[in-house]
């Protein structure tokens, strides 16, 4: 298992059978946004399912939700499937609203 920090979201990756899970903890911001990014792009290219746990994500500015959909993107281009799972509930409204829940697979 593999942990970063970074300033406010703590990131690990897990093996869950063939797909890689990556828990987030914190807020997903302009500032923890494009090292999530780059982060997400890593686990995209080594992996073929990638599911992105965020139970432990209260906040998502628009720099997260765009680390979230260019990763989702990166990954459709790749032939891999790309899930959010378990938003919490501002989040969840987040994504609906947004209409990002028509742009990626989501496990309320």
């Amino acid at each position: 298992m593999t942990t970063t920090t970074l300033e406010i979201l703590h990131i690990s990756l897990a093996s869950d059978g063939p797909a890689v899970v990556v828990r987030l903890e914190g807020d997903l911001d302009f500032g923890s946004g494009p090292r999530l990014a780059e982060r997400l792009g890593e686990v995209v290219d080594a992996g073929s399912q990638v599911v992105v746990d965020l139970a432990g994500v209260g906040f998502v500015d628009p720099a997260g939700l765009a680390a979230l959909l260019a990763a989702s993107k990166a990954a459709a281009r790749r032939g891999a499937s790309f899930v959010l799972r378990a938003p919490q509930r501002a989040v969840a409204r987040l994504l609906a609203t947004t209409g990002a829940d028509r742009l990626v697979t989501v496990e309320w």
